[in-house]
C-alpha cells in the first residue's frame, strides 16, 4: 500500500461489482468486508467508509476498524437543503401574507 494515504469503501459499489446490486448486506460481502478492514488495520492507513445513516452498519464498521465515517449522499445533503429553505421562505412570505390579511379585515 505504499503510496496510498487511505481508502474509502463504498459498500453500494463494491457489492454492485461483486454482482450483489444493492445487497451490500448479502453473507459473501462480509468477509470482503473484514479482509479489507484487517489490511487497512494492519498497514496503519486511513480507513474510511461510505454508508447510509444505520446504527448497526456504522458500528460494524467501527469494529472492522474504519476511523472516517461517511453518511448520507450529495443529493440527500441538496435535498434537505433545499427544503430548508424552502421552508424558511414560506414561514416569512405567510407571516407577511397573514399581517396583510388581519390589517384588511
Amino acid at each position: 500500500l505504499d503510496g496510498i494515504d487511505g481508502i474509502i469503501v463504498g459498500p453500494n459499489d463494491l457489492s454492485a461489482s461483486m454482482g450483489h446490486i444493492g445487497r451490500t448486506a448479502h453473507p459473501d460481502m462480509f468477509p470482503i468486508y473484514d479482509k479489507i478492514g484487517n489490511v487497512l488495520k494492519e498497514s496503519g492507513k486511513l480507513f474510511g467508509v461510505s454508508v447510509g445513516y444505520d446504527e448497526t452498519t456504522i458500528e460494524q464498521w467501527l469494529d472492522r476498524g474504519a476511523n472516517m465515517i461517511f453518511v448520507g449522499h450529495d443529493v440527500g445533503y441538496v435535498h434537505d437543503g433545499a427544503h430548508s429553505t424552502s421552508s424558511r421562505l414560506d414561514k416569512i412570505i405567510n407571516s407577511r401574507i397573514n399581517k396583510f390579511n388581519h390589517t384588511i379585515i
